[in-house]
């Protein structure tokens, strides 16, 4: 630990002597009253007075200032998310005793490091967070005197993001580009950050073409352009975006028509007066065709009668 600045606190504290710490910011926290506070012994519900409250806060901001400015900003981190000074200093305490002994050393040192490893961010997070928190795993990590090399912190936190196409490009351009052996964590944390704004405009502006399309779509049925007549819900739900052309119904289409079925099979036992395209030329005995006045050399049917020599 470097020797003590100007207010009589331990300046530039590398988190190595923790009793030392502990030790000289106790005694500076009795100088000033504020032990009591620090250690959760005095409680701000159990103040009677609106003026006691507000002493209360103020002592409890000092408290805040008093540790925030005598760690590193790394270690800082682990701290940084409590509100009041009693948290502060109780998370901090809680860090840093729990590494003098080594079997929860040992087992915190593993949870963290499987944490670290496993986390993966989905599509609708918030990416700046979860970085975040990964760089506050890895602060806690080192705490514990473990400490994550550049090139695993950069490979996990390309591995977490999510599968979206600015990540994906960031993670191609890292990969082949060339200078990933020279960037740090910190530098790959801006880029993702950076991507992490350009997907998000370009998610935008995706559900802003798809809102323009929902829309035609619902003035086209309200206008009536739906061809299934203004039964949409039905058709979405039987998975068809007409009806029969043939009967009207909902729930086929006119190839799968019955009655178009029904009626095909009736004209198979007989003329329906309506021309068929015939697979040979061979007369059918069994209809009845107009007699028609045949000339020399006139084309009638599939017979050409010719009048000459014989």
């Amino acid at each position: 630990m470097n020797e003590s600045n100007t207010k009589g606190l331990p300046n530039g504290w590398d988190g190595k002597d923790w009793r030392r710490y502990r030790w000289t910011m106790r005694t500076i926290f009795r100088e000033h009253g504020l032990l009591e506070i620090a250690e959760g012994k005095i409680i701000r519900e159990k103040l009677i007075s609106e003026e006691g409250e507000v002493a209360f806060d103020k002592k409890q901001y000092k408290i805040m200032l008093m540790i925030g400015t005598t760690i590193p900003s790394d270690r800082l981190q682990q701290v940084d998310h409590y509100e009041s000074g009693s948290e502060m200093w109780a998370g901090l305490c809680e860090i840093y005793e729990k590494r003098q002994n080594a079997t929860i050393r040992e087992s915190t040192i593993l949870r963290l490091s499987e944490e670290l490893k496993s986390m993966k961010c989905s599509a609708d997070a918030d990416v700046q967070a979860h970085v975040s928190y990964m760089f506050r795993l890895k602060t806690e990590l080192g705490s514990y005197g473990y400490e994550v090399n550049n090139i695993n912190m950069k490979a996990m936190l390309l591995a977490s993001l999510p599968d979206q196409s600015e990540f994906n490009q960031l993670r191609g351009a890292i990969k082949y580009g060339g200078n990933g052996g020279s960037m740090t964590p910190e530098d790959l944390r801006v880029m993702i950050e950076e991507a992490a704004e350009r997907q998000s405009r370009r998610q935008g502006e995706g559900n802003g073409g798809q809102r323009q399309i929902s829309g035609r779509e619902s003035r086209l049925h309200g206008r009536g352009g739906s061809r299934s007549g203004g039964h949409s819900d039905t058709n979405k739900k039987n998975g068809i975006t007409r009806a029969c052309f043939k009967c009207g119904a909902l729930d086929h289409l006119k190839a799968n028509c019955p009655e178009m079925a029904k009626k095909l099979a009736n004209n198979s036992n007989g003329y329906d007066g309506k021309r068929h395209t015939q697979s040979n030329y061979t007369r059918s005995e069994n209809i009845n065709y107009p007699e028609v006045a045949q000339e020399p050399g006139v084309v009638t049917g599939a017979i050409t009668v010719h009048e000459g020599k014989k």
